[in-house]
């Protein structure tokens, strides 16, 4: 939700409303643009609304596991462990640095697998 609200703040800031839309819309008269943009801006304004009335970005628990985000470039164990701490699970944390040390090191090796592919294509 918060990549959402973010997304839509991005695109009502920078009135990007979607490729195709932003390549007609110069096609239009300039009263037509204005008024879909106006329009365009009201329904992301409306969503940006419902969305911090329903949602509560401070005590989701979206907030406390984002860090799990596999894009995130680093994780660590400290950070891991203040999740367990939060969610009271009970951890054997020599177990949880093993299984820690694993997910750095395969983060590191998808990475790697993942970035050359990219630049050949």
């Amino acid at each position: 939700m918060c990549r959402l609200r973010s997304n839509l703040k991005d695109r009502l800031r920078d009135g990007f409303y979607w490729f195709k839309v932003n390549q007609c819309s110069p096609k239009l008269q300039a009263r037509e643009q204005v008024r879909f943009k106006d329009e365009a801006n009201r329904v992301f304004q409306r969503i940006i609304s419902y969305l911090d009335k329903w949602f509560d970005y401070e005590g989701s628990i979206y907030k406390h596991i984002q860090i799990l985000n596999l894009n995130r470039e680093e994780i660590t164990f400290d950070e891991l462990t203040k999740i367990a701490s939060h969610f009271q699970i009970k951890i054997n944390g020599d177990d949880m640095y093993n299984e820690f040390c694993w997910l750095r090191e395969w983060r590191v090796k998808q990475r790697e697998n993942v970035l050359p592919s990219m630049s050949s294509g």
